[in-house]
């Protein structure tokens, strides 16, 4: 499995982007500024991005000091995939407030997407090590795939029993299962991966792998409701596809 296949299997568990908007303040100087940033708020909400962008802009230019504007823009062109300027906005943050936890955490996902691990783990560790932090067991996920593309498996499964140990969550659950795997270590595999459905039976990437684990210790009749499972909830998704061709073949 090449490297590239590796991060593509993983499940980045992205709700941590739209948390970042919910623990933006509120507290804005000038009043202008402060009704733009809320129109850019609402304009999110409603995926009217070049209106977001607007007003996100315009409350900058009119209170250039205010972190959260510099976030919430640099938040914006790090989900379109704008990394340039998303870095530059969150450095504009830590210009302003150099203790902005979400602002380090941000810097972290953002050298993650460059595939720059070194530099992401450098800034996801510092917002955890500062209060305040959301969602810290995503920042341990994230960390945990960090050392995974670094070939350091050790401290990835630190991290991810990290993660656990503070909020249990399938997504996270099926990313370790997806590193158990490709180490071979397929009975933890399936544990994390029926953890996983428990949390969220609808899961279909976590039934899929549990299936073709199953069907590789032989287990088919399991195998079998797995698969039928995926397609009930994937009808004509690419699983549903795979798991129709290997109900065709199972003895």
């Amino acid at each position: 499995m090449t490297l590239t296949s590796i991060r593509l299997n993983f499940f980045f568990c992205l709700f941590g982007a739209s948390t970042l908007w919910s623990c933006l303040g509120n507290q804005v100087n000038p009043i202008q500024a402060k009704s733009e940033y809320k129109q850019a708020i609402e304009a999110k909400s409603i995926n009217a991005k070049s209106e977001m962008y607007s007003h996100l802009n315009k409350a900058i230019q009119m209170d250039p000091s205010e972190p959260n504007f510099h976030l919430a823009l640099g938040t914006a062109y790090l989900e379109d995939g704008d990394l340039k300027n998303a870095e530059k906005e969150f450095y504009e943050t830590l210009k302003i407030d150099s203790n902005y936890v979400e602002a380090h955490r941000s810097l972290g996902r953002l050298h993650m997407a460059a595939g720059k691990w070194d530099k992401a783990i450098l800034e996801l560790k510092g917002s955890l090590a500062k209060p305040g932090v959301s969602s810290p067991q995503e920042v341990h996920n994230w960390l945990a795939l960090c050392y995974y593309s670094k070939k350091d498996m050790n401290l990835a499964m630190v991290e991810w029993q990290n993660a656990l140990k503070i909020q249990e969550n399938a997504l996270i659950r099926l990313n370790l299962a997806l590193a158990l795997k490709d180490l071979e270590n397929d009975e933890l595999a399936v544990q994390s991966l029926k953890k996983a459905i428990n949390l969220r039976p609808k899961l279909v990437r976590a039934r899929h792998e549990l299936a073709l684990l199953l069907l590789k210790k032989k287990e088919f009749d399991e195998a079998k409701k797995q698969f039928n499972q995926v397609l009930k909830l994937d009808k004509e998704g690419k699983f549903a596809l795979e798991a129709r061709e290997y109900l065709r073949l199972i003895p």
